[in-house]
């Protein structure tokens, strides 16, 4: 082989290889097939969805989504001759934080967790789940009892098709131990995550770039995180200011370092900094909520 006929070879391979690792998978490419679900065929095209156009496939719904860091979409409904028919909604996020955070956010409803994906949740009548970057569910939609085990047959073989990335928030990691069977923990990005998980006022008083919480049995712990002390600082005193003035709480008497308020259902909210985070405990027994604070300050960096 003559060394230009070896030099173009070696081009057209390195070619290949790039547009490879450039090309980028859309939501619709992991919808299972025929061949993956003998008897099961789509009711039409697929539709799909960029950020600009997510408000046709969830008028009302989008703007989580978007906060979380949504990419695009895909949405079809599939039929059976004998097993009806259930719908699949895909979800590619901006990343396996973004997967997480959504997941987490829809997830705060009674079902049973199965070993599918990332992690998977199901209910009565769908299934949700989660794997590396993406986010999607499979509802029934004809009779749930004779749907479901499709409905999972589904979420197996669409989990299959879509690639791992390992990946969870960090800010996980610093929550304090709850105790309880319902306990639950929820990673978000904006105010419209933060005021789902609790009614802070009309507009959200934080705005933080970040945060984390777990919920429990009326129990309630937040770990929100800015860019840096100053703007953790900043945000704590514009907040408490805010929270202090609303007529929904009154004014309760925390331990040093701790400002305390208590609201319309007579549970307490302490408030506390630690570094560039800003720190939330809510709940019935205030000796607890002081506990859970220091468990964070105590045994973890600002």
């Amino acid at each position: 082989m003559s060394s230009s006929a070896a030099r173009f070879r070696t081009l057209t391979v390195l070619a290949c290889l790039a547009s490879g690792f450039t090309a980028k998978a859309v939501p619709a490419d992991y919808l299972p097939g025929a061949a993956d679900l003998p008897g099961w065929s789509q009711e039409e095209k697929p539709r799909t969805f960029t950020q600009d156009t997510l408000w046709d496939l969830m008028d009302g719904g989008a703007e989580v989504y978007l906060e979380y860091g949504v990419e695009g979409a895909a949405s079809v409904r599939y039929k059976h001759p004998s097993k009806g028919n259930v719908q699949v909604d895909i979800y590619a996020m901006k990343d396996a934080g973004a997967a997480f955070g959504i997941y987490s956010f829809n997830s705060r409803t009674k079902g049973s967790p199965v070993q599918i994906g990332d992690e998977a949740l199901l209910t009565d009548y769908y299934v949700l789940v989660r794997k590396g970057a993406h986010f999607f569910t499979v509802t029934a939609g004809s009779d749930p009892v004779a749907a479901m085990p499709s409905c999972l047959e589904f979420a197996r073989a669409i989990a299959a098709r879509i690639p791992a990335v390992v990946g969870k928030p960090e800010l996980l990691s610093r929550l304090p131990t709850l105790a309880g069977a319902s306990l639950h923990h929820v990673y978000f990005r904006g105010s419209l995550g933060l005021l789902n998980l609790y009614p802070f006022g009309d507009a959200d008083p934080f705005k933080a770039a970040e945060g984390v919480a777990a919920e429990t049995e009326g129990t309630q712990f937040f770990i929100l995180r800015h860019a840096d002390e100053k703007e953790a600082a900043a945000r704590y005193e514009s907040a408490w200011a805010v929270l202090a003035a609303n007529s929904k709480y009154k004014a309760g008497k925390g331990q040093p370092g701790e400002q305390c308020l208590i609201d319309g259902n007579g549970k307490f909210l302490l408030l506390t900094r630690n570094g560039a985070c800003n720190l939330i405990a809510i709940g019935a027994d205030q000796a607890a909520l002081h506990g859970l604070l220091q468990q964070v300050l105590g045994a973890q960096k600002p």
